[in-house]
């Protein structure tokens, strides 16, 4: 089955055999499925839609939704948290099992703001299981020769995941934990604050951000207050991932790219990636 989107990329479904999983942390689980074509066109901050369980088997029904952690060969990385029935049942499949994958889907990371002669300087920020997506943007930035600053923040320590990723192409990582286990005592929008805070006079940065829905308000917020342009990859349930159930819609300002569903966006389709100042934010 070929889906285009608003990408104009065309998404591949097929069943797609499991060659590694491993725990990166309680109840976080890495897994790289073979799935060729879908690695040829991903690009970051899509998506794909997976079908949580053995090809084989019938339940559960719905497919869930897990951004592109990186591309490596014929291979693509997922990264999930155990939450439920879908999460726990991917958990225990094992190298070879064939899953049931749809992607790429939606839109990804804007990076038109580095195709400048002096393109600005990025900052990743990420907490909990959005992290994976800045993963696959890292990457993507380095090898453009650029560089970010990435900023992770997670409840405890043993809660941080992509660190090493981020290590293995040279990205400065700062940690921010709720209980002080490791790096600040607070949350990541703290070291937000400190990292515009300390560029020079007159200059900005560009934001990308994905994790739960309040510290990307926090994000958005800090990012206006710095006149910073900011990008924000929202997580949803997407039941269909395909812009037919509208599950996903999130509300936009008035007046901010109207269409066929007025102030309402559908994040499988016009999203993840979203530019936060176009957010009604408080409005879900």
């Amino acid at each position: 089955m070929n889906l285009t989107g608003p990408t104009s990329q065309t998404a591949i479904s097929m069943l797609a055999p499991l060659v590694a999983i491993k725990t990166v942390a309680p109840l976080h689980f890495q897994m790289s499925l073979l799935a060729p074509v879908i690695a040829s066109r991903a690009l970051a901050g899509q998506f794909v839609h997976v079908l949580p369980r053995n090809a084989g088997a019938s339940d559960p029904f719905l497919r869930r939704a897990f951004s592109i952690m990186a591309t490596r060969g014929d291979e693509i990385d997922i990264l999930f948290r155990v939450e439920g029935r879908g999460t726990r049942q991917l958990s225990m499949l094992r190298v070879g099992d064939n899953l049931d994958v749809l992607g790429p889907l939606g839109r990804p990371f804007d990076l038109s703001l580095f195709h400048v002669k002096h393109p600005l300087p990025a900052i990743l920020v990420g907490g909990g299981v959005g992290v994976p997506p800045l993963v696959f943007l890292a990457q993507t930035l380095h090898a453009r020769r650029i560089t970010p600053l990435t900023l992770i923040g997670a409840r405890t320590a043993s809660d941080v995941v992509g660190e090493g990723e981020f290590s293995a192409v040279g990205v400065e990582t700062r940690l921010a934990t709720d209980d002080g286990s490791v790096g600040h005592h607070g949350r990541v929008t703290h070291l937000l604050e400190q990292a515009m805070g300390k560029l020079p006079d007159g200059s900005r940065a560009v934001i990308y951000a994905c994790g739960p829905y309040p510290m990307l308000q926090a994000v958005a917020t800090v990012a206006a207050r710095y006149g910073a342009p900011c990008q924000v990859s929202l997580e949803e349930n997407m039941p269909c991932g395909i812009g037919v159930c509208n599950g996903c819609v999130v509300a936009m300002k008035p007046k901010q790219n109207e269409g066929d569903y007025g102030r309402y966006r559908r994040i499988c389709l016009e999203g993840p990636a979203l530019w936060a100042h176009e957010i009604e934010w408080g409005k879900r």
